[in-house]
């Protein structure tokens, strides 16, 4: 029996308990059998519309069915970096007769599955000693009072960095785009409290030990609040190396 045939019989049987009131899905599914996933969305159906009947549809038919969707959704979750050139093989694999197309895929993946494309978000690697040492911080300052905490990072804006993604028909040369051998390159220090902003500096050259002293020297401290003494200040956000910093 084709999944066509199984899923009007679905629709068949769960509309007839549902005229006898028998309407709770675990009942229903306790007298036929049928996924937990179909009941409730059969009867989901019934509660919106009051009928099972397929609304009428206009156009040819989907290439992808509901089940050669629900393979290529399984495709993904087991490699999200797999592309539509290599899902529309393995479609076509599975599915001899079926010849589907990339753009049919990308389209189905865009439109009906809500799938995007972007760069993953980088994040740190820590080692088991590094999560170790980071725990053991948070649990020895849990009760910390962090309204006399000055908080300090810094990052690097770079030109010209060739991240976006493109798209080109195959066969024809690789798009290219015009970039500078070195970039230019901007580095930004910046510090806040509970309170709100203490200060930003942006400078190009590279950071030192003696550059880094002369920020807070130049930037940091003439900068902090006049709420009092005994500010603490926490480098790079990291809950490894805590300062005391006096103002005088």
């Amino acid at each position: 029996m084709s999944s066509n045939s199984d899923l009007a019989t679905q629709r068949t049987v769960v509309s007839q308990l549902w005229a006898n009131n028998i309407r709770k899905p675990a009942e229903i599914m306790r007298i036929t059998g049928f996924p937990k996933s179909t009941i409730h969305d059969l009867v989901k159906k019934l509660k919106e519309r009051g009928s099972l009947t397929p609304l009428p549809r206009s156009g040819r038919p989907r290439i992808l069915t509901t089940e050669k969707r629900r393979y290529l959704g399984l495709l993904i979750k087991n490699n999200n970096t797999i592309t539509a050139t290599e899902i529309a093989t393995k479609l076509n694999e599975k599915y001899p007769n079926l010849n589907v197309s990339e753009r049919t895929v990308q389209r189905t993946l865009t439109d009906d599955l809500q799938y995007v494309v972007c760069r993953p978000l980088r994040i740190p690697l820590l080692q088991p000693i590094h999560i170790n040492k980071r725990l053991e911080w948070a649990q020895n300052h849990a009760q910390d009072t962090w309204s006399t905490t000055i908080f300090s990072d810094e990052t690097t804006l770079q030109m010209f960095r060739n991240t976006q993604l493109v798209r080109y028909r195959r066969g024809n040369s690789r798009p290219c785009r015009g970039m500078v051998k070195h970039p230019y390159k901007v580095h930004a220090w910046g510090a806040f409290t509970a309170q709100g902003p203490v200060a930003l500096f942006l400078f190009t050259e590279n950071l030192n030990a003696q550059r880094y002293c002369e920020i807070l020297e130049s930037f940091l401290i003439p900068n902090i609040p006049k709420v009092g003494r005994g500010w603490r200040f926490q480098q790079d956000n990291s809950p490894i190396h805590t300062y005391q910093v006096t103002r005088r």
